[in-house]
């Protein structure tokens, strides 16, 4: 009886192992294998794309079960696109099967840009410390594509930034005549672009 027991020890030892084993390799490979998202914050409404880095991970991947957390939408594809139409932050989460399943998480923040940006109509560039600039209220984090225009049609100023700024020179650093400009805010990291298109008065 005492070589059963020995061979039952053995065999019980040997499972335990593979069980600590098979921990320790799922671990590892969720310590490995993230969500990566092409944009993390952005503009409503905001386009994402989704993959599991890195590529050479998938390989041993035979399913995926995404929660983009929105309540609504789950997907099974390998790299999944999403649109959000709703504001807010958003925790999206991949189960991923394979030898073994892991889970991989990323977080998502949808603005409200419209409220965000707040754009004034009139700026006196007269160095006077009183409404020297034209100057656009941002979320401080999105990037816009800024631009300004004479009534002609005429490039005289732009800039890509997540501040919009103008002191009423040209790109050459000519100081600009008093008049009314046209303006075009284009939000870089959403898709759709959101525009926002209006004019301003300078006026010193």
């Amino acid at each position: 009886m005492r070589g059963i027991n020995i061979f039952t020890d053995a065999f019980s030892e040997m499972k335990y192992s593979i069980v600590i084993l098979l921990i320790l390799i799922s671990a590892g490979l969720e310590a490995q294998v993230s969500v990566h998202a092409d944009i993390t914050t952005g503009c409503n409404p905001l386009t994402v794309n989704f993959s599991i880095e890195p590529e050479s991970a998938r390989d041993t991947i035979t399913s995926y079960e995404w929660n983009f957390g929105n309540w609504t939408s789950v997907s099974s594809d390998s790299t999944p696109t999403l649109t959000y139409t709703i504001t807010g932050t958003f925790d999206v989460i991949c189960i991923i099967n394979g030898l073994y399943p892991v889970t991989a998480d990323a977080y998502i923040t949808v603005l409200d840009c419209s409220d965000t940006l707040s754009v004034p109509n009139v700026f006196t560039p007269n160095d006077d410390n009183l409404n020297d600039y034209f100057e656009v209220k941002t979320d401080g984090i999105s990037t816009y594509a800024f631009s300004v225009y004479t009534r002609s049609g005429t490039l005289v100023y732009k800039t890509e930034s997540p501040s919009i700024f103008w002191d009423g020179r040209s790109l050459s650093g000519q100081k600009m005549k008093n008049g009314i400009y046209f303006y075009t805010i284009v939000q870089q990291d959403s898709q759709p672009l959101n525009e926002v298109k209006g004019l301003v008065y300078l006026f010193e």
